[in-house]
């Protein structure tokens, strides 16, 4: 066959649909393969039938394509021509839509069709094969025996092979890379956010030492004496989390809207975010307050 399904590779045509009076120009994307490429890639055909032979310029058409020239239902398109050149194309089936590239991008109009053997030039320049077995201890010897017969066939080619989900894994490298990057760089910005609130809970408690020894020795708990050395610093938090609400919305959408095919932006991921900052904010600042009060009263009171 041609390329698999999802490639980097494409080839395009320049496509005439015609209806009777009715013309619809535009580009429509090739796969080239035998009748075993749809069994081996588990595609669907959804009305009429698959190309006599592979050496026939009959074509199969994706649901993508019927959106461009306006027909809904895929049984209505079947025996319909799409010319080339001066070249009539009969169109003999319809397939299900999948998607060629990243999911960054939508499915094309594409068609899938023979070879267009003529002479001996043709575009199957690639086998396609599926390793039944699950123990990928058995791979290699598998892929060897492959190498082999190859060689066999055609000593002056080289042999390569990939496998289709590294393809795949391929095409979202540029997205891995950046979430690698912000992983590190949102681990880095709560270190120094931790210690920059640290720092401003131990100059905040050693202010207020006589203070907690005070609401101590009049009866303020654990917990009372807690929240009171929290409480402002959690509104200073909370007034971060509003603004940083906004700005990390907009740039996430602005984001996602290159995609397209995406998720939606649901309001629970910043409320989860929102009660992450608050819990790491507490324990950041317990710490040093717990310690603060747990101090005798008496060394507190002496304090100058």
């Amino acid at each position: 066959s041609g390329n698999p399904p999802a490639s980097f590779s494409t080839m395009f045509m320049g496509a005439l649909f015609v209806d009777g009076e009715k013309e619809v120009n535009s580009d429509l994307q090739l796969m080239y393969g035998n009748a075993k490429y749809f069994d081996l890639y588990n595609l669907k055909l959804v009305a009429g039938r698959m190309p006599l032979t592979d050496s026939i310029r009959e074509f199969v058409v994706n649901k993508s394509y019927l959106k461009v020239i306006g027909i809904e239902n895929p049984g209505d398109v079947v025996g319909k021509i799409l010319k080339n050149d001066n070249e009539n194309l009969p169109i003999v089936g319809v397939m299900e839509d999948f998607n060629q590239h990243s999911l960054k991008y939508g499915v094309a109009p594409m068609a899938f069709t023979g070879g267009s053997y003529s002479g001996k030039w043709t575009q199957f320049r690639t086998i396609h094969f599926k390793l039944n077995s699950l123990d990928t201890s058995d791979w290699p010897t598998t892929i060897s025996r492959v190498e082999t017969i190859w060689k066999d066939l055609y000593p002056e080619s080289d042999f390569e092979y990939t496998f289709m989900d590294d393809t795949v894994k391929k095409f979202y490298e540029s997205e891995q890379k950046t979430s690698i990057l912000l992983q590190w760089a949102t681990g880095l910005a709560i270190l120094i956010s931790c210690l920059g609130l640290f720092g401003l809970v131990i100059h905040t408690t050693e202010r207020r030492t006589k203070e907690i020894g005070i609401r101590k020795i009049l009866g303020a708990n654990l917990f009372q004496l807690n929240f009171l050395l929290s409480k402002d610093f959690l509104k200073l938090v909370l007034i971060a989390f509003l603004i940083a609400t906004p700005i990390a919305w907009y740039g996430l959408n602005n984001w996602l809207e290159e995609f397209a095919n995406k998720t939606e932006i649901s309001w629970w991921i910043f409320a989860l975010s929102g009660l992450s900052m608050i819990v790491i904010s507490l324990l950041t600042m317990t710490i040093k307050t717990i310690n603060s009060a747990n101090t005798n009263p008496v060394k507190s009171l002496r304090t100058e």
